[in-house]
């Protein structure tokens, strides 16, 4: 689909893919990423993730 990246670029008429529901003040949205944004996304999710398991950020659990 086509549509505004929400993320890091705010590209509007891109290839955008659905993320899940945003929730801001209350009200709820639906949430698109572009490619390149959700690149982005993984790579940091990935970079938090292999921070936590060599000990580098405290434990939220």
């Amino acid at each position: 689909m086509r549509g505004e990246c929400w993320l890091w670029c705010g590209r509007d008429d891109v290839e955008v893919t659905w993320i899940e529901p945003v929730r801001s003040s209350g009200m709820y949205a639906a949430l698109y990423a572009s490619r390149a944004c959700l690149y982005e996304l993984d790579q940091r999710v990935l970079e938090i993730n292999m921070r936590e398991d060599v000990g580098g950020l405290p434990n939220h659990h």
